[in-house]
C-alpha cells in the first residue's frame, strides 16, 4: 500500500497540477527509493534519456514516453507512465509536484543526481 501523501487542500484555484491529479505510481514515483541518472553508461550525451534506478535499472527515455520496465512493457498503454518514467519526470522538473501532496513524503533525494530543466 502506498504511503499517504495528501495534506489538506487550502481552496484555493490555481492552473498547477493537485493531489486529484495523481495516481498510485505518481505516489510510488514520489515516495519510494529510486535514483535518476543522466550522465552514464548507455545515456550519456543522450538527450532526455535517464537511468532509473529500484531494486532494478530501467532505462527512460523522455522524449519517446518509455521506459523498459516489466509494467511499461506488459502493463501500460502507449500513453501511460510507469513510476520509473513519472520518477525522472518529477526529478528534472519536467513535471510539477502537485499542490496537496504533504512534502514530508516525497523521497528526500529527488532529483539530487540530475540537472533540473528550466
Amino acid at each position: 500500500m502506498a504511503p499517504e501523501i495528501a495534506t489538506q487542500n487550502s481552496g484555493e484555484s490555481t492552473n498547477e497540477p493537485t493531489i486529484t491529479d495523481i495516481d498510485n505510481r505518481d505516489v510510488r514515483a514520489l515516495t519510494e527509493y529510486m535514483t535518476v541518472l543522466e550522465d552514464i553508461d548507455h545515456v550519456r550525451d543522450a538527450d532526455d534519456m535517464y537511468i532509473v534506478i529500484t531494486e532494478s535499472q530501467y532505462t527512460v527515455d523522455l522524449r519517446e514516453g518509455t521506459c523498459d520496465c516489466p509494467d511499461a512493457t506488459y502493463n501500460l498503454g502507449p500513453k501511460e507512465e510507469c513510476k520509473h518514467e513519472k520518477r525522472a519526470r518529477y526529478a528534472t522538473g519536467d513535471r510539477s509536484i502537485p499542490a496537496g501532496v504533504d512534502e514530508r513524503a516525497i523521497d528526500p533525494d529527488l532529483g539530487e543526481h540530475v540537472t533540473q530543466r528550466d
